[in-house]
């Protein structure tokens, strides 16, 4: 999965996921999660602020890339 943040101080996001075929999603099968990074000093964290739907994360590799202004890009 890729990301791409675009960070001024501090950054919202949504990623919705279901099974791509049929209509489960009505009946709960879905994944809606809610992002958040922000910068401290020069720390980035990125975590999960909440999600909701019966469907269970998947384990995967993150390739993260942000952009924080001017130039800057710093990849993960």
């Amino acid at each position: 999965m890729f990301v791409l943040i675009c960070l001024s101080g501090r950054a919202k996001g949504t990623l919705y996921e279901d099974d791509g075929d049929g209509f489960d999603y009505k009946k709960g099968r879905y994944l809606l999660t809610y992002y958040e990074a922000f910068l401290e000093g020069k720390e980035l964290s990125l975590q999960v602020a909440s999600s909701s739907g019966h469907l269970e994360r998947p384990r995967r590799v993150l390739n993260i890339h942000v952009l924080i202004g001017g130039a800057a890009k710093v990849e993960s």
